[in-house]
């Protein structure tokens, strides 16, 4: 199989030119090879129910947040927007809001923003803990990679409330309770990434096993969640733990591209086991994400 050099080729020709005029502010060389794979903008109509543009890579919230239960899906600079009036908007914008509901409460304040890491967001108030609901601030916190002790702080509260759910108020229906269950999952996953980002790794162990093997968070918008859990262990070289994640067969069969990107970080000379074209797009991922937060790419 090829080795990590040959990739490496691959990348400079297909991937490196659009990181690097993305820098530059200028756009790359023309490039006789395959097109880049990064998120195009997104298909007609796919567009924020708030202000209307193009929901991209990186415009759209990390973690599946922000759709809505019409359908619809706002963006980052919305979602950060409502949230400021609607805290609980962030875990509960599937189940209780439309596009409708959405407008009405964008609809008095036109957008203020400045432009932070490359992406767009409220002016004033990255820092600015909730003091409700915990869960929306430590979600930002990580899109942006900005205000990493304060979402520590936020990450703890969230762990209180997670952690033990009372479900006595009334009798829920198996869905609900699934529905639930998927929810504490992916809220913890977040609180063990924060941890991880802080290099508290005594609490995401202990949280580890509440999100890592949960089904839903294999597959679709909320795969996100062990995602930049495995690229924070990455950040922080955690070798001996991302060991020990991968050794689930199961598991590493799911997120083969991220295995093969964690052992190319460790060991330029690993044979890649995933094909090409995944590979290539995790890659372009994890580095805008790099790009995002304000870090150097890892390839």
């Amino acid at each position: 199989m090829s080795t990590v050099h040959g990739r490496l080729r691959l990348l400079s020709n297909r991937v490196l030119p659009e990181l690097q005029a993305a820098h530059n502010g200028g756009a790359p060389e023309p490039q006789h090879s395959t097109p880049v794979y990064i998120d195009p903008m997104t298909k007609e109509g796919n567009v924020c129910a708030g202000c209307g543009s193009p929901l991209t890579f990186l415009s759209k919230p990390n973690f599946g947040a922000g759709q809505l239960k019409d359908g619809g899906r706002v963006c980052r600079r919305c979602f950060a927007r409502i949230v400021e009036v609607v805290p609980s908007f962030g875990m509960r914008s599937k189940k209780d809001h439309t596009k409708a509901s959405i407008q009405a409460i964008l609809e008095p304040a036109p957008h203020t923003t400045q432009t932070t890491m490359g992406i767009d967001s409220p002016t004033g108030n990255q820092h600015k803990e909730p003091t409700d609901d915990p869960v929306p601030f430590l979600l930002n916190a990580l899109r942006t990679g900005q205000g990493k002790k304060e979402a520590l702080d936020a990450a703890h509260r969230a762990h209180e409330r997670w952690w033990a759910i009372d479900v006595s108020d009334r009798e829920h229906s198996m869905e609900e309770l699934n529905e639930l269950l998927e929810l504490r999952a992916f809220v913890l996953g977040a609180v063990a990434t924060v941890c991880v980002w802080n290099s508290e790794f005594g609490i995401a162990d202990h949280l580890q096993p509440t999100f890592i093997h949960h089904a839903a968070l294999w597959s679709g918008e909320r795969r996100d969640t062990i995602e930049l859990y495995i690229i924070h262990l990455i950040f922080q070289k955690q070798w001996p733990r991302l060991d020990a994640i991968f050794e689930d067969e199961p598991l590493k069969a799911a997120f083969l591209d991220y295995h093969d990107l964690y052992r190319s970080v460790l060991d330029p000379h690993y044979a890649f086991q995933s094909k090409q074209d995944p590979f290539l797009n995790t890659v372009n991922k994890v580095n805008q994400y790099c790009r995002q937060i304000g870090v150097q790419r890892l390839i």
